[in-house]
C-alpha cells in the first residue's frame, strides 16, 4: 500500500504475488512472469521479544541487488512498527529505483534517447544545483517536452528548474517564477492525483506569497504520499520560510533519518538546515553544517559568504562571494528569490544584508 502511493512506478497487486509466498523462486523468472523490472522481497523473524525484518530490492533482468537493509526492533505496537518499516522502505525505494534507472541510462548513447531518458538525465543534472548543470538540465528536459509535450515528469522537472533559477541562481529575465507556475498548472491538468504535482505547486505558491494555497497543496501532497522524502522536506522548507525554525529542523531531520545514504538528498537537507541555523542567528553552526557538504559548491559558497559576514570575517566572506560570481557572473541579489521567500521582512533583511556586505551585487 505504501509503495502504491508513488506515481513514479507501477506496483503489482498483492494477490499477483501470493503464489510465490513461502517459496524461493528465481527472481528473474518471477519478474518475467509478473512483467516487472524490480522485485522487493523480505522476511520477518521473531525471537523472544524482538523482531528482525529484512528487505532487499533486486533488479529483475540480472538479479543484482540494488539495495538491502535490516531492521531490528522490539515487539510492541505492531501497527506502529508496520508504519515505520513501510515508511522507511517505500521512501528509500523511490530514490534507489531512480538512481538505478539513471545509472542504466548513463550507459546509453544520447541519440537513442526517448522522452523519459531526456527527463531522467535532466533531473539528475538538476540535483547538482550548479549553474551550468541547471542550464544543461533545462536543455535535456526541453528536448523531452518537444518529443512528448504532455509528459508529466517533463513539466515537473522543468518547473523545478525554473524554481531553481528564481530561488538560487538569480532570474535576470524575471520570468522564471511565471514559467514555474505555468508548468505546475499544466502538471495539475496532466497528473491531478500525483503528490509531486502538489509539491511543485506548494513551492510556487509559497514563492508568490499565496500562503494558504501553498499550505493546502502541501497537505494534499502529504495525504497522497506521506512517505516521500521530498514532500516531507517541503514541510521543513515551508516552516523555515515562515520563521518556524524548530519545526523546520524537525521535518528536515526526518528526511535525513530516512535518506542517510542518499548523498544529494543529505546535501540539500543540510543546506536547508544551515539556512535555518543562519536565520536563528547561530552562524557558527550554520557555517560548520554548510562546510560539510560533499557537493553543492554554488550553494555552499552562497551561504558561507553570508555566515562569514555575520562572523565578522570579511576576507573569507568576500572570497566566497567571488566564487559565487565566478560560477554565475550575472548574479544579482535583486534577481534572486532565496531571501525573498521568507515571509517576515526581518528575515529577508537578515539574509539580504549579509549577502550584500559580503560583496554580492545588489
Amino acid at each position: 500500500t505504501a509503495l502504491s502511493r508513488s506515481r513514479m512506478y507501477d506496483v503489482m497487486a498483492r494477490n499477483s504475488t501470493f503464489s510465490y509466498k513461502g517459496s524461493a523462486p528465481d527472481v528473474r523468472d518471477a519478474a518475467m512472469a509478473l512483467g516487472v523490472n524490480y522485485v522487493l522481497e523480505g522476511s520477518v523473524r521473531t525471537s523472544g521479544g524482538s523482531v528482525r525484518i529484512t528487505a532487499q530490492l533486486i533488479e529483475a533482468t540480472n538479479g543484482n541487488h540494488v539495495w538491502a537493509d535490516r531492521y531490528d526492533r522490539k515487539i510492541g505496537d505492531d501497527f506502529a512498527l508496520q508504519d515505520e518499516i513501510a515508511q522507511r522502505v517505500s521512501s528509500i525505494l523511490g530514490e534507489r529505483i531512480w538512481q538505478d534507472v539513471a545509472k542504466s541510462i548513463g550507459h546509453k548513447r544520447e541519440e537513442s534517447f526517448g522522452p523519459y531518458e531526456y527527463v531522467y538525465v535532466g533531473i539528475e543534472l538538476l540535483h547538482k544545483l550548479e549553474p551550468d548543470d541547471v542550464e544543461r538540465a533545462k536543455e535535456y528536459i526541453q528536448k523531452a517536452l518537444e518529443l512528448a509535450p504532455d509528459l508529466p515528469p517533463g513539466h515537473l522537472g522543468m518547473g523545478f528548474c525554473c524554481m531553481c533559477d528564481w530561488q538560487f541562481l538569480g532570474d535576470s529575465t524575471n520570468t522564471a517564477l511565471d514559467k514555474a507556475h505555468q508548468h505546475a498548472l499544466k502538471l495539475r491538468d496532466l497528473a491531478p492525483d500525483d503528490a509531486q504535482t502538489y509539491r511543485l505547486l506548494s513551492r510556487v505558491f509559497n514563492a508568490t506569497g499565496e500562503l494558504d494555497a501553498s499550505w493546502k497543496c502541501f497537505e494534499r501532497a502529504l495525504s497522497i504520499n506521506p512517505n516521500d522524502g521530498d514532500i516531507i522536506a517541503n514541510r521543513g522548507v515551508y516552516h523555515l520560510f515562515h520563521g518556524e525554525f524548530e519545526a523546520a529542523h524537525e521535518w528536515l531531520d526526518k528526511v535525513l533519518a530516512l535518506h542517510a545514504d542518499t548523498p544529494h538528498t543529505v546535501d540539500i537537507m543540510h543546506f536547508w538546515k544551515s539556512l535555518t541555523y543562519f536565520s536563528q542567528g547561530d552562524y557558527e553552526t550554520a557555517n560548520a553544517s554548510i562546510g560539510g557538504l560533499s557537493n553543492l559548491n554554488f550553494l555552499r559558497n552562497l551561504l558561507s559568504c553570508a555566515c562569514y559576514d555575520r562572523l565578522d570575517q570579511p576576507e573569507k566572506a568576500r572570497t566566497r562571494a567571488e566564487a559565487v560570481l565566478q560560477a554565475r557572473p550575472q548574479f544579482k541579489l535583486a534577481d534572486q528569490g532565496l531571501w525573498k521567500a521568507f515571509d517576515k521582512e526581518v528575515d529577508q533583511r537578515h539574509l539580504f544584508g549579509a549577502l550584500s556586505r559580503a560583496g554580492l551585487p545588489e
